[in-house]
């Protein structure tokens, strides 16, 4: 994996001021447009293709918290799969549950349907608490060396877990009520 932040140019941290990173994908966006090398060698479109398909790549990832996380994990760990962390027993219960009524909801049952729209406020819910969480843990980011960092990263890895875990649901139950 590249790193994204280094192709943006930007320290690897998870704080990440979404409006700046824009502004430079833009630039960069305007800057490797094809317009600007129709006139060079082929390698130098060949490059300047690559390099955009780059930025394209890591801004895709800058912009998004989960996969900021996720490649910031991996960066961090030297892996590409960073360990996630177990799944919260909270939200795998409710997981049960959600396929409970997914099954029932598939068999006509009135009240299925209800649960399920229940379930997809509590997912809905814990998304808006999992992004608030994010910003706080993305403030706190000990910076390189820091003993606190090793905490720090479990703490990371445990955020990605709930979010992926809590996306997963969101995307069971929207296609339940045929949503997705």
């Amino acid at each position: 994996m590249q790193d994204p932040f280094s192709v943006f140019g930007v320290p690897r941290r998870l704080a990440l001021d979404l409006a700046e990173g824009e502004r430079r994908w833009h630039d960069r966006a305007r800057a490797l447009h094809p317009d600007h090398v129709v006139c060079a060698t082929p390698v130098a479109i060949a490059d300047a293709t690559a390099t955009a398909a780059a930025v394209n790549t890591a801004w895709k990832l800058l912009r998004d918290p989960l996969l900021r996380a996720r490649a910031w994990l991996a960066l961090e760990m030297g892996s590409t799969e960073p360990d996630r962390g177990s799944t919260p027993p909270l939200l795998a219960m409710r997981g049960f549950r959600i396929q409970e009524a997914v099954e029932a909801a598939g068999d006509g049952d009135v009240y299925a349907r209800m649960e399920l729209e229940a379930l997809a406020s509590e997912v809905s819910a814990d998304m808006a608490q999992a992004r608030d969480d994010f910003v706080r843990l993305a403030a706190s980011e000990p910076s390189m060396g820091d003993p606190a960092r090793q905490a720090f990263r479990a703490s990371v890895g445990e955020w990605v877990s709930r979010v992926a875990y809590l996306t997963r649901q969101q995307i069971q139950i929207d296609e339940a009520r045929g949503d997705a």
